[in-house]
């Protein structure tokens, strides 16, 4: 595919494509991020980005592959000496980043869901034997929540 006929869609296409964050790209262009968020949407445009990328769509498996690629290589970096006072010697903020990539393949994977309680609705949709198992297994008898009888 041959550059975008409009240069500004051109510029947006390749900011895109090099990973650059809607704001970013609509001060560059001259665009709203309003717009190139529309822009972006378009099927030229996204096409175009497709193309720069080398053919690569953005989808969960290219994110996992680059945060792994970035924890890899934050891993692999030499160390930089420290700057400065109050700067721990060594730390070049690769550890940050690797565990930044870590802590989002994490999320993509379900591992770090966090704990929720039981709601009343969930209690709701048991059938008649789950309620008598909870029930069991809270240390109560279905006696202890069998309706007051009708006198």
């Amino acid at each position: 595919m041959p550059d975008l006929t409009n240069q500004r869609h051109e510029a947006v296409a390749e900011a895109l494509a090099s990973g650059l964050d809607h704001a970013a790209i609509a001060e560059r262009t001259g665009y709203t991020a309003a717009g190139v968020t529309r822009l972006a949407a378009r099927p030229d445009i996204r096409a175009r980005v497709r193309e720069l990328r080398g053919g690569t769509e953005v989808n969960r498996a290219w994110v996992v592959t680059q945060l792994r690629a970035v924890f890899e290589r934050a891993m692999q970096e030499p160390l930089a000496k420290g700057r400065g006072k109050g700067r721990a010697t060594g730390s070049s903020g690769r550890e940050s980043v690797a565990l930044k990539a870590l802590e989002l393949l994490g999320r993509e994977l379900g591992m770090f869901r966090a704990k929720r309680g039981v709601e009343p609705s969930d209690v709701l949709r048991l059938s008649d034997a789950e309620m008598e198992a909870l029930i069991t297994a809270l240390g109560g008898t279905q006696s202890d929540t069998a309706p007051p009888k009708e006198e």
